[in-house]
């Protein structure tokens, strides 16, 4: 099975189901697309449904409406790729093919967290 050098490069951003190996590749999926890392360090983007059926014109075009003009889009019967070099072009395809985000912890709920650990302590040492 290979290493999942996506998951290493962009675990902090993603959540750790849209990290999966497809044909034996790792892919970044979401819920209208993937996006695979070529041999050359570029990155593939493809755009179709969850169950690999093709997405409709109406979807494909709104999707290319929200697109940076940075990146090229070459558009399929149902589907679209577009292919590209470095992390900002993950994160705007990512916000694309709606990859899920990693949760993070707020401050105020971190320190809840921490005050009712403590205290579990307190509890703890005051029974012994």
């Amino acid at each position: 099975m290979p290493s999942n050098s996506l998951k290493d490069e962009f675990g902090n951003d993603f959540a750790a189901t849209a990290f999966q190996i497809v044909d034996n590749e790792p892919r970044i999926i979401g819920r209208f697309g993937s996006i695979s890392r070529f041999d050359d360090g570029s990155y593939d983007c493809w755009f179709h449904s969850p169950d690999l059926s093709p997405l409709s014109g109406h979807k494909l075009a709104a999707i290319e409406r929200k697109a940076s003009q940075k990146h090229h889009f070459v558009r399929l019967t149902g589907e679209a790729y577009a292919v590209g070099e470095g992390r900002e072009f993950v994160l705007d395809m990512s916000r694309l093919i709606g990859v899920r985000k990693r949760r993070s912890i707020s401050a105020a709920e971190r320190e809840r967290l921490k005050a009712q650990v403590a205290k579990a302590r307190d509890c703890k040492r005051h029974a012994a």
